[in-house]
């Protein structure tokens, strides 16, 4: 079968193989699973997304970021090489709190818990990578240091601010620094 994806007409096989793809991804969400990185981009960018954002400080006022793979080590990554703040799109079934930090705290800090998270504010984006997202940006501490390898902390005036994700530059870091400049 054939989809032609620049046309706005559904032919019945079209409309029977959509609903059987989102059926599945439903499914994969339902069972707390992942969908393979194609997939998920592509569904991404064919809706509006939440995500929560956890911009983490240590006790030195350091803030952590993580580098995206390669395009060598994911196919399909948005933004390779980039520096962002820790934070996850929510699946169907999840709720802010506990549901997204539970899994940000095993996926992004290797079982090291954040304290004292604190909502700085939800705002909107249209990224021409992913699409459309409402951002639920958190101010956290954290105890212990993270044991993602691609992760570290960095003084503000360190922060590689050219190598962000550019909603990361542009909106979640200044909206967790309660608006400050991004470049203190």
């Amino acid at each position: 079968m054939s989809i032609n994806a620049e046309s706005t007409d559904w032919s019945p096989e079209e409309s029977m193989a959509a609903v059987a793809f989102l059926e599945k991804i439903a499914y994969c969400q339902d069972q707390g699973k992942g969908m393979p990185g194609p997939v998920f981009e592509a569904h991404v960018r064919s809706k509006k997304n939440i995500s929560t954002e956890m911009v983490i400080h240590n006790g030195a006022g350091e803030v952590y970021l993580i580098q995206r793979p390669t395009r060598e080590q994911n196919p399909s990554e948005a933004y390779p090489g980039k520096w962002h703040s820790p934070g996850v799109t929510h699946g169907k079934n999840e709720l802010t709190d506990p549901d997204t930090f539970n899994r940000l705290v095993a996926r992004e800090f290797g079982g090291v818990e954040f304290t004292g998270a604190v909502e700085m504010g939800s705002p909107e984006v249209k990224d021409a990578e992913r699409g459309t997202y409402l951002l639920r940006v958190f101010l956290a501490g954290i105890d212990g240091a993270p044991k993602n390898p691609r992760g570290r902390f960095f003084a503000r005036s360190e922060i590689p601010w050219d190598d962000l994700v550019a909603s990361h530059r542009d909106v979640i870091l200044p909206t967790a620094f309660g608006g400050a400049p991004r470049r203190s």
